[in-house]
């Protein structure tokens, strides 16, 4: 019965990230798309491709930090994440 419990618990927990993480991933899209359109950042972006790669960029310097903040250099890295995705879109 717990084995079964847990089993459950686990789906539903895969199940809740996965539907935050399509919204994260929709809600970035939808707003490289407006940059787009405003001339903001580069015709050629993939809105959808970008956004998974932003939020897996964030989660993976999240997770970095949070497993051993004392040898992570927040500032560098913000600064550093900050100019490869303005790079990355082509950012006017």
């Amino acid at each position: 019965m717990a084995l079964r419990t847990s089993a459950t618990r686990a789906v539903r927990l895969r199940v809740a990230v996965s539907n935050f993480t399509q919204l994260t991933i929709n809600t970035y899209a939808t707003q490289l798309r407006m940059a787009i359109e405003k001339g903001k950042i580069s015709a050629d972006i993939d809105a959808e491709t970008t956004a998974i790669v932003i939020v897996g960029m964030l989660r993976g310097t999240a997770m970095q930090y949070l497993l051993d903040p004392e040898r992570f250099p927040m500032e560098k890295i913000t600064s550093t994440m900050l100019d490869s995705v303005r790079r990355m879109l082509g950012a006017t």
